[in-house]
């Protein structure tokens, strides 16, 4: 299947820099790019643009990330967006209970390049195949 667009990633990273990574290294990848900073963008640019995924920060200031995607996978048009968490807490048990609170993949910070591409692309298409 040949994509006419380029494939989006909604990244919900509070962090300045951190987000500024994601977005830099998707772009030079060939992904679109929305970025927000907090649960209400999230929800917003989520229901607006219909991301092809989402990396969702798991310590965000207006809420967990755990409870934004709670929100997006009850909503009926948005649930079937996988969800990545990205945590800089990676305790032991972190990974499973991420996963059983609705995110599809988990990312540890610091993330190496080649992991966040990596990661990007086990959930869509790289662009231009």
């Amino acid at each position: 299947m040949q994509r006419t667009e380029k494939t989006k990633v909604l990244i919900v990273e509070d962090h300045r820099l951190s987000r500024k990574f994601f977005r830099e290294t998707l772009y030079a990848y060939g992904y679109d790019t929305l970025t927000a900073e907090d649960s209400e963008q999230a929800l917003g640019l989520a229901r607006e643009y219909r991301p092809d995924l989402i990396l969702m920060d798991i310590q965000l200031p207006t809420g967990p990330g755990l409870e934004t995607t709670r929100h997006l996978k009850s909503d009926a048009t948005l649930r079937s967006i996988p969800v990545v968490a990205v945590s800089a807490h990676a305790m032991c048990g972190d990974r499973t209970r991420i996963l059983e609170s609705g995110c599809d993949g988990y990312l540890s910070k610091p993330v190496s390049i080649h992991t966040l591409v990596e990661t990007v692309e086990d959930f869509v298409q790289p662009p231009g195949q």
